[in-house]
């Protein structure tokens, strides 16, 4: 069975039962009113292209990092020479500060990815691959607020002198191809310090790359000389209280599919995976396989994406998609809104005629009025260098007619991050009815919802214990009454 929309083509993979029929009905129309809403009030065009580094260099792998939702920057590799070791920079792009060395020396510091602490006395931990013990390892520098680093710790230890490995990581998960392996772990965060918890190999059948949801993992196994995917999910077992990593299924087992990858932003479940076959952008979301509309062109490579899973201020948050597309050295960067706004369809980001490449999405900063920014950033090969630029784009939804102004409901949370129980503080001038309190997962499932009774006094609270099987993250509170609504947004770690 096939759903044919404007942009979309899903393809069913498993037999679908009543209920699974049900939620499909309901989301359709849940995403045809949005679709509304969007095309009639959203505005989204993408800025012009500006460069992150220097253009005598060789700049590549760039990591996105939010600062407490106020600004975005990015860490990345630096080479002097294109056989040279690289160093670590960073560039503050919301304020456009000059970019600064963060991470250098003689030794490898590749692939960078950042894990935030939410501490007061340090930033959190920049995780790169290094050459430090003559192997290529996984180590943690810690970032202080400063922008310098204290110390640096040693996270994996490889017993062979010959091997490759790739890095992932999203919110409590950290995982890695080694010597064609897929292993899995959490980094624990305590006391200022870094560390694994019990490591888990996913699997050990000449995999090559890997990419990591917030309860579930994907990778590329290579079959003959073709690339399938398959996954493992997290589960949560109530016999045992334990969390655990289900048996292996397929995604996709046919052709040839290259360029795995999963939306990596703070506001997503990434629990859909894209990835490319045939010139064609193809992704998989819950036992369903659909295609994205690239509108033909041709040498489809490198897609990134960004979800509107959730709700904040009243926004909703736009679906973008992004990727490369050309030949040698005329590949362009192409950004499309796919169905979510009234900007054209594609928009070709780049237009400058040289090679373009391995461009990525962020959520940026809030703007404190509209919605927050969309972030692309990209690889520009020019004159024998490889430079980053980026371009952006504010993703908003213009109020309803319906809203009221936000100051009359405030909301806040405490401890915010928090490891066992937070209070949520509700002030309302609103009157006496029932303020109704719901805490959303970023794939908008609501995982507990409070009552509070209407009274005259202005301030309320209440308290939220997360059940054992509620994962670690980011989650949305709303709080509610007499049609109007306010949201925060609190770590639970």
């Amino acid at each position: 069975m096939s759903i044919n929309k404007k942009n979309y083509t899903f393809i069913a993979s498993k037999k679908i039962t009543m209920k699974t029929k049900a939620l499909l009905i309901t989301g359709l129309f849940y995403s045809l009113s949005i679709l509304f809403q969007v095309q009639a009030q959203g505005v989204y065009e993408w800025g012009p292209a500006i460069p992150i580094t220097d253009s005598a260099s060789f700049n590549s792998n760039p990591t996105g990092w939010l600062i407490d939702n106020q600004q975005f920057g990015v860490f990345y590799e630096k080479r002097v020479c294109d056989t040279c070791n690289a160093d670590i920079w960073y560039r503050n792009l919301t304020n456009m500060d000059p970019e600064i060395p963060v991470l250098t020396g003689n030794e490898m510091h590749d692939n960078p990815v950042f894990v935030s602490a939410y501490a007061n006395d340090f930033q959190g931990f920049i995780l790169y691959l290094s050459n430090m013990d003559g192997d290529t390892n996984i180590y943690a520098a810690k970032l202080n607020n400063d922008l310098t680093i204290s110390e640096i710790t040693q996270l994996t230890f490889t017993e062979t002198a010959e091997h490759s490995m790739t890095i992932s990581t999203r919110k409590q998960h950290l995982g890695w191809v080694e010597d064609s392996c897929v292993w899995i772990t959490q980094p624990d965060i305590e006391n200022g310090q870094i560390m694994l918890s019990e490591i888990t190999k996913l699997d050990s059948l000449k995999n090559t790359s890997l990419v990591i949801g917030s309860n579930n993992a994907s990778f590329q196994r290579k079959v003959g000389d073709s690339l399938h995917i398959y996954g493992r999910n997290y589960e949560y077992s109530f016999g045992t209280g334990s969390w655990y990593w289900d048996e292996t299924y397929p995604i996709k087992t046919t052709g040839n599919n290259t360029d795995l990858t999963v939306d990596q932003s703070e506001f997503s479940s990434g629990d859909e995976v894209i990835w490319v076959t045939n010139n064609q952008i193809h992704g998989f979301s819950y036992s369903y396989e659909f295609v994205l509309n690239t509108c033909n062109l041709p040498n489809i490579q490198h897609p990134s994406y960004i979800m509107w899973d959730i709700i904040v201020k009243n926004e909703w948050m736009p679906h973008v998609l992004l990727y490369a597309t050309g030949e040698d050295n005329n590949t362009e960067i192409y950004g499309s809104f796919s169905e979510y706004g009234n900007a054209p369809d594609t928009t070709n980001l780049t237009n400058d005629g040289v090679l373009n490449s391995n461009p990525k999405l962020y959520w940026g900063e809030y703007d404190g009025i509209m919605g927050f920014w969309i972030y692309a950033v990209w690889q520009s090969y020019r004159n024998g260098y490889v430079a980053l630029d980026f371009a952006k784009f504010l993703g908003h939804i213009e109020g309803g007619v319906d809203e009221q102004p936000a100051s009359d409901i405030t909301i806040s949370a405490t401890p915010n991050p928090f490891s066992n129980e937070v209070q949520i503080n509700v002030n309302s001038t609103l009157g006496t009815d029932d303020i109704q309190v719901t805490i959303y997962s970023l794939s908008g499932k609501p995982v507990w919802e409070k009552t509070i009774m209407g009274e005259n006094q202005p301030f309320q609270s209440c308290v939220w214990i997360p059940d054992p099987y509620v994962p670690k993250g980011l989650y949305l509170v709303e709080a509610r009454q007499n049609r109007q609504n306010t949201t925060c947004r609190v770590v639970y770690r």
